[in-house]
């Protein structure tokens, strides 16, 4: 696309001033056109030139199905196909005028309309001119040509107004309604030609359209919207002559036209926001700003003008109109500031691209609207209409009020400065052989890069406030230099603190200072936190600082041992810098402590090469690419989640900060719809799921999920949450991060029972030994464990450089794939069977009413027997232990079926997130 500067709210002025000056204006000029007509005019020339013009102007809009707000909405996201977008609307749109056009001759009152057959078989023609006419402002619109709105329709109203006072003397209604068609028609063809043609001739770049289906359903939901923005005017003069006769129509009507040019000035306000703000690089907030200001600024002012000067305006058309018209179009007066409300919600309503709230709350106006004028005409004349329309606005508006006050408040939290969508990268199945090498030396000098280039772009956002890759780099700098000033610079870091602005500069602070980061979950007791500080003591890593978010609660606990600091202190900056540590890629950044969920807990020391490494994976693999928005839905205590926070850093992403531990899953399904990318554990996504009731995330690319293992049953609901995501298994460890991953793309079928770990992720190699236990060689993995001697599992220094870590995990490999089978002491034999406790859990997980499992394996008695804790999907009734165990005798042999099975109202979880098994309560014998 050309390069034609940021889209300003500023400039959106000019547009919305311009677009409403042109709907103004017109206004005027169509009263002036029929003033003149009616003067030099036969009566009833002019009124059957009046039905032709006003019926072909309806069933034009009608022709047009709604593709302006398509073009308004995604014409600034077509790149390149621009030219072909507008060409092939303009054709269909066209092509359906001129059906209508016949089917409404053919059907229509002919006679009285159209005297003779030349006039007939010219009204196709005469719809197609004013649809497409009607169509070019919203391309230009689109186009961001918004002010050549205004010269071609003052052009055009002026145009017809010198036509039909120079056809006077022919004195047919046929002269008014050239005058009308033809000034149109020729506007048209130099609109084609000399502005949109060339404009999108100019444009470039890949188109970042959204879905086909969404696409439709954002059509659909306009198209609903505008028929009964035109149905509702057409059926109510109707039920006015039928019941009260044409006079008191002709005062409605002309009360209608006056309220109505200033319910378009109002309306004229969304059509430049809409597509100003969907502009790549548009500022949101401010764009909003402008627009709701002068939105409700010409209601406000419009409502005002009409309750001084309705006599006054109405007198001109003659004294009955002012005694008939002055009281109804007082009362629609009022009505304005409502349609305001509307406007400004449906406008954000087409933004968010959901609009199943504003098509109901047409139809509801609509309904409302013909039933009461039919219900109340007859007895209180056209003032009823008055009221009635003035009802209908009021209950839309307590309908709406609550939903537009919510999406101005997701704005007014949008970032100064964001654009609505800052485009997903569009994901194509990556080339498995092919990756990235790791270039650099550590975590720090690549994130310099990212905010030496990009330091205006958001970095980070919370519900704590947002932070750019510059602000956050001048923070982390500042840590970096009060880290390094301490007695002793490299001792441990050990942070208690959810993910933050300030914590987020800690993190990114310590791993340049070279001191190693302690990441610890605030839910931890504090016994445990001590006993974790000894163990660094122990193991020759003392701790030198603790930096913690809550600093009045840990300060007087661990302030006598410790020295505690404010994550939030602002004298680090005025530190001053010291001399940057030499950092490479074997520099231990930090030590994590596993979750321990099966046992006790290993301190892993991780290096700079094991992120940079995981990095590549996030970039190459799961799209996590420059301006990508990531959902982390994860704490940084937990290994994965500090990995997915560093990988998009060192990427230039956004990451929104999603605290499953805080965020309810109703809440986090809403932060989650402007989105890419979701990276969570299972459990949490179908919590998400649940919550969701039907909506879906469209925007959404991929969604990761890791931690523990994913079955089928939660990937089927994860699609129907994200039908447009790839669906991302993604295997791993503390010790080695990444190890595999398995993708699901839109359209593929879900394994059943347990989805597989997948293919080896770049620079980690995986082969199963003679036990079938898994092994991973990389020159990437950690640096081993603070103490090894406690740990089970074991790390083996290649003569290579490469480090293998075998795992305590049973695996096969089909055809690249990798497969994990269960832990090596998981497996166990009954009745001389070998059995995998996870094949179990998969059977379980496809009985209805069971939304969690897990199978247990108890060995210390001489026949060793399974136990299957359960968790049934809330709001549903409890399934029966005897009904689960006659329907895993259908499923499986005798010697799986557990002997025991606990029902629970959930899994027992640790503050990661993954199943604490300590936790489980021990089965009743």
């Amino acid at each position: 696309m050309p390069t034609t500067g940021r889209p300003t709210a500023p400039g959106l002025g000019i547009d919305i001033a311009a677009v409403m000056t042109s709907s103004a204006a017109t206004g005027v000029l169509g009263f002036v056109f029929w003033t003149v007509a009616a003067r030099g005019y036969d009566a009833a020339e002019v009124g059957r030139a009046s039905a032709i013009i006003s019926s072909a102007t309806l069933i034009a809009i009608l022709a047009n199905f709604s593709l302006g707000s398509l073009y308004e909405r995604f014409l600034p996201l077509a790149g390149g196909h621009a030219q072909r977008v507008v060409r092939t609307g303009i054709a269909f749109v066209s092509c359906t005028a001129l059906l209508f056009g016949i089917v409404f001759v053919l059907l229509g009152p002919r006679a009285a309309l159209f005297p003779n057959w030349p006039e007939a078989v010219l009204f196709p023609a005469f719809v197609a001119v004013l649809a497409v006419y009607a169509l070019q402002d919203q391309i230009l619109i689109g186009l961001s040509r918004a002010r050549m709105i205004a010269t071609k329709n003052i052009g055009q109203s002026t145009a017809k107004l010198v036509v039909v006072a120079a056809l006077i003397p022919l004195g047919t209604g046929a002269a008014i309604v050239w005058s009308w068609v033809l000034p149109a028609a020729v506007i048209t063809a130099i609109i084609a030609l000399v502005v949109i043609r060339r404009e999108t001739a100019g444009r470039d770049g890949a188109a970042t359209l959204p879905p086909r289906r969404e696409l439709v359903q954002f059509f659909a939901s306009s198209y609903a919207i505008n028929a009964v923005g035109v149905t509702v005017p057409l059926l109510v003069p109707l039920i006015v002559v039928a019941q009260l006769g044409t006079e008191m129509n002709a005062y409605f009507s002309m009360c209608w036209l006056v309220v109505n040019t200033l319910g378009v000035l109002v309306g004229a306000t969304a059509a430049p926001f809409i597509a100003t703000a969907s502009t790549p690089g548009a500022d949101l907030r401010a764009c909003t700003v402008r627009f709701v200001l002068l939105c409700g600024g010409a209601a406000l002012a419009g409502c005002a003008a009409l309750l001084v000067s309705a006599p006054l305006i109405l007198g001109i058309l003659g004294p009955q109109y002012a005694e008939h018209g002055t009281t109804l179009i007082r009362i629609m007066a009022l009505t304005l500031p409502s349609v305001a409300l509307m406007t400004v919600y449906t406008a954000l309503a087409r933004l968010r691209r959901r609009l199943r709230l504003a098509v109901a709350a047409q139809l509801l106006l609509g309904i409302v609207v013909v039933s009461g004028v039919t219900l109340t005409t007859r007895r209180w004349g056209i003032d009823a209409i008055g009221y009635t329309y003035l009802a209908a606005e009021l209950l839309n508006t307590l309908i709406l009020l609550v939903p537009t006050v919510l999406l101005l408040r997701k704005v007014a939290a949008t970032p100064s400065g964001q654009a609505l969508d800052s485009t997903p990268p569009v994901l194509a199945r990556p080339d498995l052989s092919r990756f990235g090498d790791v270039e650099h030396d550590s975590v720090t000098a690549r994130f310099a890069e990212v905010a030496a280039h990009k330091p205006d772009q958001i970095a980070l956002h919370t519900d704590r406030g947002s932070l750019s890759y510059g602000e956050l780099h001048a923070a982390a700098a500042g840590w970096a230099a009060a880290l390094a000033a301490r007695t002793e610079p490299r001792s441990a870091v050990a942070l208690v603190g959810d993910l933050t602005p300030n914590t987020a500069a800690v993190i990114m602070g310590s791993f340049a200072s070279g001191a190693p980061l302690v990441p610890l979950d605030t839910g931890l007791p504090v016994d445990r936190m001590t006993h974790i500080f000894d163990a660094l003591e122990q193991q020759g890593r003392p701790l030198g600082t603790v930096v913690v978010e809550d600093g009045d609660r840990l300060s007087s606990q661990l302030g006598q041992r410790y020295p505690v600091w404010s994550a939030d202190r602002a004298d680090v900056a005025a530190v001053p810098a010291a001399e940057a540590p030499q950092l490479g890629v074997q520099t231990v950044t930090s030590i994590q402590f596993t979750s321990g969920s099966s046992g006790e807990p290993k301190a892993v020391l991780h290096v700079n090469g094991t992120w940079l490494s995981d990095w590549i994976l996030h970039r190459d693999r799961f799209g996590i690419v420059d301006g990508a928005r990531v959902a982390l839905c994860m704490p940084v205590s937990f290994a994965a989640g500090l990995n997915v926070m560093i990988g998009s850093l060192l990427s230039g992403a956004e990451v929104t900060v999603v605290d499953p531990r805080s965020c309810t899953p109703e809440a986090a399904a809403d932060r989650l719809t402007d989105t890419d990318i979701v990276m969570c554990t299972p459990s949490f996504l179908q919590s998400v799921a649940d919550a969701a009731h039907g909506r879906t995330l469209d925007r959404v690319r991929r969604i990761v999920t890791t931690g523990e293992p994913v079955y089928g049953n939660v990937l089927r609901r994860a699609r129907a949450l994200a039908p447009n995501a790839v669906l991302t298994n993604w295997a791993g460890s503390s010790e080695t991060l990444g190890i595999a991953h398995f993708d699901i793309w839109p359209g593929d079928p879900i394994p059943a029972g347990v989805v597989p770990a997948g293919v080896a992720v770049p620079h980690k190699s995986l082969a199963v030994d003679d036990q079938g236990r898994l092994t991973v060689t990389s020159p990437y993995l950690a640096a081993g464990y603070l103490s090894p001697a406690s740990a089970s599992t074991t790390f083996t220094e290649n003569p290579d450089g490469t480090r293998t870590f075998v795992t305590n995990d049973r695996a096969r490999i089909d055809d690249e794939v990798l497969v994990v089978l269960g832990r090596m002491d998981a497996a166990l034999k009954i009745r001389g069977y070998l059995v995998e406790p996870a094949e179990v859990e998969a059977a379980l997980l496809d009985c209805p009413g069971i939304r969690e499992a897990l199978v247990v394996a108890d060995t210390a008695s001489e026949a060793p027997t399974l136990t299957a804790y359960v968790a049934p999907v809330p709001g549903t009734r409890t399934p029966a232990v005897a009904d689960i165990r006659a329907q895993l005798h259908e499923r499986l042999p005798a010697w799986m079926v557990p002997n025991h099975v606990v029902l629970l109202e959930a899994l027992p979880r640790n503050e990661r997130g993954k199943v604490d098994r300590r936790a489980l309560p021990a089965p009743a014998r």
